[in-house]
């Protein structure tokens, strides 16, 4: 697929299919983490008793306005777009009511953050170790810039890993900050973790692109 500008990402991006209450298809499970808009939830499907995470977004937190509203609802159509081995897998969106669903494919090993700071604490890791964690960080990002996308938000939280301290399979997810490298408006906006931001983002001199996510 080539390199996607607004017009493209307008006719290809998937759009979210009808709407019904979660429990219709899920049986919903435990919490597994809480954010700015939203949480997640372990949950199994009804018929084929597949496991999988939904991020359930809530809407309200646009507070009416068409634009915020539209943000928060590109994070689906952004992740299912990147679609890769390396990126989380997304399954169905639907929404409900003011609650965005994103059903995504479950993996419950822990981040990168863990492997690397267990306890708390940075630890230190081999170097072939990093090489070949460091490959599948790239091949996700190559997946991502190849057709215009810009995660603005890569840090070792972000990676998720299939089983705990398993670093064989390592997928990326949370496309919350995630935008288009041509939407120059998204662009100019400063977001990110303090920690794990690039120095341009940081600045905001000039217009941030994919180098950021680097």
């Amino acid at each position: 697929m080539a390199t996607l500008n607004a017009a493209d990402f307008a006719r290809e991006a998937p759009l979210v299919i009808g709407e019904k209450p979660l429990e219709q298809d899920f049986v919903q499970g435990p919490l597994l983490g809480k954010g700015t808009f939203g949480e997640v939830w372990k949950c199994r499907h009804r018929e084929t008793g597949q496991v999988c995470a939904v991020k359930a977004v809530n809407l309200k937190m646009a507070k009416g306005d068409p634009k915020k509203k539209a943000w928060l609802m590109q994070e689906a159509q952004l992740q299912a777009l990147c679609q890769h081995d390396k990126v989380v897998k997304v399954f169905e969106v639907f929404r409900w009511g003011n609650i965005l669903y994103i059903i995504e494919e479950l993996l419950g090993g822990g981040s990168l953050m863990d492997l690397a700071c267990p306890r708390g604490i940075w630890g230190h890791l081999p170097e072939d170790r990093v090489a070949f964690i460091a490959s599948q960080v790239v091949a996700a990002l190559a997946k991502l810039h190849h057709i215009g996308v810009v995660h603005r938000d890569i840090k070792p939280d972000q990676f998720l890993m299939a089983k705990p301290q398993d670093f064989s399979e390592v997928k990326l997810s949370d496309f919350g900050l995630a935008g288009l490298a041509d939407d120059l408006a998204s662009m100019q906006i400063q977001c990110g973790t303090p920690m794990f931001m690039a120095p341009e983002t940081m600045s905001m001199e000039g217009v941030p692109g994919p180098p950021v996510d680097m």
